[in-house]
């Protein structure tokens, strides 16, 4: 047959193969670009994706954290390693408006303090020598002391910590499992205390926690916090923005600028976390400082979260 009017012959002919297949050229053509437009709304929709990122463990549930902490110091010609994995089982006892109440439990610690020719280190999983008196054998039994010991903490949604409870009765059932006789153990106390007292609790969490913006969020969208530590006066002003949002899954990358308040040393931080929406649960982060002046200091610490 020859073309019909109006239409070319080529046309005619793709029409006559695609009937051929069963199904007509212009079907198959308006599939294809009810298919393209279902594409582009799926990747639009993913790009312009919103959740409300604030810290909601779920009462009942216990969440296990990692947090390890890898400082390499040196000034002058002293250098100084210091490394303090820290793993803790946190059990959301209760939810009050927008107060977290965590019952955190410490499962296991490790530390372990390298300078020049002195080396020190203690593992809660690692055997007490009951006769050694060391140094080393000293933080050993510290940290041995210390697994399965509890505070409660209060914590608001966007990962403020409001109180620190129970310390002194963690420091004293560390002080009692220690094993110590009597006349050694008020040194013992004073030197656990110097590490684990309800400021530097405080501090350590607030840094891992505070974090949440507390509403909804998209791709690009930034916000600040403010940390500063009493303990060695640095202060960090970091920037949060979200990078990616996949599933319930929120990517966050950090920049910081840090600073003694004395000025003597200053510095920058970076790094990057995987948030779940959800919960707020940090399934993984990584940061990194690099600090100079009067010593230069590079801290690395990564943290891992998971539903136990």
């Amino acid at each position: 047959m020859g073309e019909e009017r109006g239409m070319p012959q080529k046309y005619c002919a793709l029409r006559e193969r695609a009937n051929t297949d069963g199904e007509p050229i212009f079907v198959l053509m308006k599939k294809i670009q009810l298919l393209c437009s279902l594409i582009l709304l799926l990747g639009s929709g993913s790009a312009s994706a919103q959740v409300v990122l604030a810290l909601n463990l779920q009462p009942g549930k216990t969440y296990a954290y990692s947090i390890d902490l890898d400082i390499q110091s040196r000034k002058d010609d002293q250098e100084v390693t210091m490394e303090i994995k820290s793993a803790y089982d946190i059990f959301v006892s209760g939810a009050k408006g927008d107060t977290l109440l965590l019952r955190t439990t410490y499962s296991r610690m490790v530390m372990s303090i390298v300078a020049g020719e002195m080396r020190i280190s203690g593992d809660s999983h690692a055997t007490i020598d009951n006769d050694d008196r060391s140094p080393g054998a000293m933080m050993n039994r510290m940290m041995h002391a210390l697994s399965g010991k509890s505070f409660l903490l209060k914590i608001t949604r966007e990962g403020a910590v409001l109180a620190v409870e129970g310390v002194d009765e963690m420091t004293d059932a560390v002080v009692a499992d220690a094993g110590l006789p009597e006349s050694e153990q008020a040194a013992f106390r004073t030197t656990f205390s110097q590490q684990f007292n309800e400021r530097s609790i405080r501090e350590s969490f607030t840094q891992s926690f505070n974090i949440y913006p507390n509403k909804s969020v998209k791709v690009g969208d930034s916000w600040d916090r403010k940390f500063v530590s009493n303990a060695n006066g640095l202060s960090a002003n970091a920037t949060y923005t979200v990078k990616a949002i996949k599933g319930d899954l929120v990517y966050l990358d950090i920049v910081s600028d840090l600073q003694m308040n004395n000025g003597s040393m200053n510095g920058t931080q970076k790094g990057n976390m995987v948030l779940e929406a959800a919960t707020g649960l940090m399934r993984n982060g990584e940061i990194k400082q690099h600090i100079t002046g009067d010593a230069e200091i590079n801290n690395t610490c990564t943290i891992t979260g998971q539903l136990k």
